[in-house]
């Protein structure tokens, strides 16, 4: 560098998952589950979802989000969505609780969330394509019974 100070570069490996386990919960992450449990509640209560955005709010270290997907796990359910940038969703291990990243085209890290649902928005096919999803496969019925023919 041209003041003299040469840069450093540090890398941060990962902990392993026995090695999250043994440390206290950060204040961080703690708040963070009470808030899930708290949108749990809620989406119990009257079907109200909740996202929380990780980017946003509480600043967290790696060691954070590493202790948070340790404590909430991973679900059987998961899928990637190709539209303007991948995504990925996957249900943790605590039903309706879905973690959520969004990329950009150039694959950085755009967004991360928690969201509190029974099946993700981004996951549901909006009310205004059903009528041309029905069209589609009328018309493939259709060319099906013609070929019978």
């Amino acid at each position: 560098m041209s003041d003299g100070v040469a840069a450093i570069r540090v890398a941060v490996e990962p902990l392993s998952a026995a090695a999250i386990a043994t440390l206290p919960l950060a204040p961080a992450v703690a708040a963070l589950l009470q808030e899930i449990e708290a949108a749990l509640a809620q989406l119990q209560a009257d079907d109200r979802e909740t996202t929380i955005d990780l980017g946003r709010g509480i600043p967290l270290l790696p060691v954070h989000y590493q202790q948070l997907q340790h404590h909430l796990g991973r679900g059987e359910v998961s899928a990637q969505l190709d539209s303007l940038g991948q995504s990925e969703l996957f249900e943790t291990a605590i039903a309706a609780v879905w973690w959520i990243r969004h990329y950009a085209p150039d694959g950085a890290l755009i967004a991360e969330l928690i969201t509190i649902s029974r099946c993700p928005t981004l996951l549901q096919t909006p009310r205004e394509e059903l009528a041309a999803a029905r069209l589609a496969l009328q018309m493939v019925t259709e060319s099906i019974e013609l070929s019978k023919n």
